[in-house]
């Protein structure tokens, strides 16, 4: 699994990415400047935008405001201090006994990296717009 958020088009492999676009969708996907994570590993991460989204749509196109997006953030920093599975089970979808240390690891830097990324790019924009398959 590839636990990093994708910020250069050309590194993109296929089509199963969540974007994450900085302001509202201007009928273009794709878009330089945008977040992307491929479609399992943003399933991993999707019980926060669940939770902290008023109108949350897995397979469309969702709009986050500057509070959602704070909620989310401060969700995701909880996870990527999370010391123990048990802890980062509670917030995120995750299976036990599929999980290496090193996967944890990089499940945690994910979480931070997302969050900050999402933090910086709301500041920006005001809306965050996810686009699902």
């Amino acid at each position: 699994m590839n636990f990093k958020l994708i910020t250069d088009l050309k590194k993109l492999e296929g089509t199963m990415y969540y974007e994450f676009l900085a302001g509202p969708y201007q009928d273009k996907c794709w878009s330089a400047g945008s977040g992307f994570l491929v479609w399992d590993v943003f399933e991993i991460v999707e019980p926060i935008f669940s939770k902290r989204m008023a109108c949350f749509d897995f397979q469309g196109r969702s709009q986050a405001s500057a509070i959602e997006i704070a909620n989310i953030c401060s969700d995701l920093d909880l996870a990527a201090c999370c010391e123990s599975f048990a802890q980062l089970k509670q917030l995120l979808k995750l299976n036990e006994g599929e999980w290496s240390s090193d996967q944890i690891s990089e499940l945690r830097v994910l979480a931070k990296d997302l969050s900050s990324w999402l933090g910086e790019k709301v500041k920006q924009s005001g809306v965050i717009t996810i686009i699902g398959l």
